[in-house]
């Protein structure tokens, strides 16, 4: 509902990413001790954009690890986002291997699905979709799906 809210108000593209790669890296599970449990929680990127000092520190994580090598990824897109509005700006596509479409173009949601590769969706799956919308319902007496 959020970034809906912020595209048709707003003046500049949003982008919408759902995180689904799951690294040792990760800050929220880090932080809680819940590396056991598989998933990405809410956050675990701030453990790839940051060095944390109060969580643990990951053993075995060196130059050729997949997690800094994911590491390198969300720090080029966060850096592009900062300098030039874009996450995927004309010549960063090359290196990323994808093009970061703004979000709700024609009444769908497009992201970008942050896992082991990075590739554009639309819509995120709908069993999410429903119970959040339960919730709003509940709460807010309204669908944010109509």
């Amino acid at each position: 509902m959020s970034t809906r809210l912020h595209a048709a108000a707003g003046k500049a593209p949003v982008y919408v990413y759902h995180m689904s790669y799951d690294g040792r890296l990760g800050f929220l599970k880090r932080l809680l001790w819940l590396k056991d449990y598989p998933g990405v929680a809410h956050a675990d990127e701030l453990g790839y954009l940051f060095r944390i000092g109060i969580v643990p520190a990951v053993p075995g994580v060196g130059p050729r690890s997949p997690e800094l090598a994911h590491r390198q990824r969300l720090l080029l897109l966060w850096r592009n986002f900062m300098e030039t509005g874009n996450p995927t700006p004309p010549g960063a596509q090359a290196d990323l291997g994808v093009t970061w479409t703004p979000s709700w173009k024609a009444g769908a949601m497009d992201y970008l699905d942050i896992g082991e590769t990075l590739r554009m969706r639309q819509d995120p799956p709908s069993q999410r979709i429903v119970f959040w919308d339960g919730l709003y319902r509940k709460y807010m007496g309204t669908s944010f799906l109509s």
